[in-house]
């Protein structure tokens, strides 16, 4: 079923623009962020970054995590 709604979020964007997706990859975060993909990764290492996810060797952000952190406190 999740495979399905996956599908169905993924075909909703392509069709429909302004739908857009909660997922980031970490070049999209850094843009998002406006810190270098390297700096996020450095964050990551040390504990101090936005929450984030591993997707096979993928690391992704949610959109929602990045502005909790950046508002919150950003890197420290």
């Amino acid at each position: 079923m999740a495979v399905a709604n996956k599908i169905s979020e993924e075909r909703s964007a392509k069709e429909n623009p302004s739908v857009v997706s909660p997922w980031l990859s970490e070049a999209e975060a850094a843009a998002y962020t406006k810190f270098a993909e390297s700096s996020l990764a450095t964050y990551r290492c040390r504990g101090m970054g936005p929450k984030f996810y591993r997707r096979g060797k993928s690391v992704r952000y949610k959109r929602d995590d990045l502005d909790a952190w950046l508002s919150e406190s950003g890197p420290q």
